[in-house]
């Protein structure tokens, strides 16, 4: 059964090899470029997996025939402005929220669309980098009547009841808007799964890093999940259950 089958997660790449026989997982690009992959679903199984997050967004975008999934750093592609503490008086750096900032539209949403930068702007963080990776190939999710194209988008919270990012990464935001105009107006079916990052200035927190589902977001993809042929998927997210979805059989 697809629940008892045991992979090595490896991130931001594939991996068909059991876990009884292989080694610690490797971890993401320190560089913090997009990372992602693109699938298509076939004979092999495979998995992709985003770890150790604590306010980076992962994304989704899986359909009855294939499977993208990036991973966008917080900082990298948000950016980073002055502001004013009101109860110190002192000033810092944060994340901006809001749409429509030219770089954030670099990083993501042309990374989405698989556009090419050529005259990177600053963020105020780190300088731009490549993707490594693909964009969105739309001709394997935009087949409406037999696809079933879901985004799933795990991205961080604010506070207990709002999303950081709600007009980046919420289900009217930015993201969804990009990809829906790449799937040529089809607008996908969307499921926003937040979580609560953890405070990696705290050394208990930062300990739990990659020793528990806290901060991950898992895909893996079984072509004989039931052990007679019944290709199935299933996405894990945070340290709740799991979403199974079928394969289209053709």
């Amino acid at each position: 059964m697809l629940s008892k089958r045991l992979f090595t997660f490896v991130a931001g790449s594939q991996d068909t090899k059991d876990a009884s026989k292989s080694k610690s997982p490797r971890k993401l690009s320190s560089d913090e470029r997009p990372l992602s992959q693109q699938v298509v679903f076939g004979d092999r199984p495979f998995q992709i997996m985003s770890p150790k997050m604590h306010g980076c967004t992962a994304l989704i975008l899986v359909s009855r025939r294939a499977v993208w999934m990036t991973h966008l750093w917080e900082s990298y592609s948000n950016g980073k402005e002055d502001y004013l503490d009101k109860k110190t008086g002192k000033w810092g750096k944060r994340n901006p929220t809001g749409p429509g900032e030219p770089a954030f539209n670099q990083r993501v949403l042309m990374f989405l669309r698989g556009q090419t930068v050529t005259n990177p702007l600053p963020n105020g963080y780190k300088d731009y980098q490549k993707p490594k990776g693909p964009g969105i190939d739309a001709s394997l999710f935009n087949d409406g009547r037999s696809d079933s194209t879901t985004l799933y988008i795990y991205t961080p919270l604010w506070d207990p009841y709002h999303l950081k990012y709600e007009e980046r990464y919420g289900s009217t935001g930015e993201v969804v808007q990009t990809i829906t105009d790449i799937l040529g107006g089809e607008r996908p079916h969307v499921v926003v799964t937040p979580y609560m990052p953890l405070d990696t200035d705290d050394p208990v927190q930062e300990a739990q890093l990659g020793e528990n589902g806290r901060g991950a977001a898992l895909f893996q993809y079984d072509p004989s999940s039931d052990g007679k042929g019944c290709k199935q998927w299933r996405i894990f997210m945070e340290t709740g259950g799991f979403i199974t979805g079928n394969v289209r059989v053709r």
